[in-house]
């Protein structure tokens, strides 16, 4: 599936050009191991509006709803979740379960069982396992997913 722009609007259409999810979002990502992330902008009390995220399968189900925080795409089961509060980072996996607590400046998707992440204040990077175990130590200025 890809996306379309419709009235500023996204959605996705089928290998036909058919659409098979109405546009209805504000941003979205492509699908992968059966889920997308998608955005909508959510105006609060004060007026400012707030982007949130969620996770729909391919007939456009919501099955994982809006938050701050989401909107990574899931790999090897999980995708890295922000806690709004500390600004850490962690991952969840399909059921929203917390599997990887919040504890990384940033990181990325797993490739091969292993994903980046990074520490700040040494402004170095380095490898985590789906445990959350640090197992390539925090030795390198730039990194990328195997």
């Amino acid at each position: 599936l890809v996306y379309i722009d419709e009235k500023q609007k996204y959605g996705y259409i089928d290998k036909t050009g058919k659409v098979a999810i109405v546009p209805e979002y504000d941003q979205l990502r492509y699908f992968n191991e059966g889920l997308a992330s998608v955005s909508k902008f959510f105006e609060q009390e004060n007026g400012e509006l707030i982007e949130k995220s969620g996770y729909i399968d391919k007939e456009g189900n919501l099955v994982i709803g809006f938050k701050e925080g989401y909107g990574h795409y899931f790999s090897e089961g999980l995708a890295p979740v922000i806690d709004q509060k500390t600004g850490k980072v962690g991952y969840m996996d399909k059921t929203e379960k917390i599997v990887i607590p919040y504890q990384f400046d940033s990181a990325s998707n797993f490739t091969k069982g292993l994903a980046v992440v990074s520490n700040y204040e040494t402004l170095k990077s380095g490898y985590i396992d789906k445990t959350g175990k640090l197992v390539i130590p925090y030795d390198f200025s730039d990194a990328n997913s195997f």
